[in-house]
């Protein structure tokens, strides 16, 4: 087990945490078992053959870019999962400064 997923166990007992972020898959794969109800949306993006994956444990990937809105158009289309996706959004912004 990563040494992450040991800090998210606690995170995810708590009674509010019904949406949040994971940043990898293997890091989801621990949320998920945590706490099976929540809506878990993973930052590390959507690569190709990993669709299943995130079917199996109904996780959500945060696309960075076009290719990987891409490769999920297309593991939707070819295995009819319906599962939800979000989009992230580079500003430019900068706040350590």
């Amino acid at each position: 087990m990563a040494a992450g997923s040991i800090r998210w166990r606690g995170r995810w007992r708590r009674p509010a945490a019904r949406r949040s972020s994971s940043p990898t898959l293997e890091e989801a794969r621990a949320a998920r078992a945590a706490v099976p109800s929540a809506a878990i949306y993973v930052l590390d993006g959507f690569f190709q053959s990993t669709g299943e994956a995130y079917a199996k444990i109904d996780a959500r990937p945060v696309f960075g870019d076009l290719n990987e809105l891409a490769e999920w158009d297309v593991f939707c289309r070819r295995s009819g999962w319906a599962g939800g996706a979000a989009i992230h959004i580079d500003t430019g912004m900068n706040r350590l400064a």
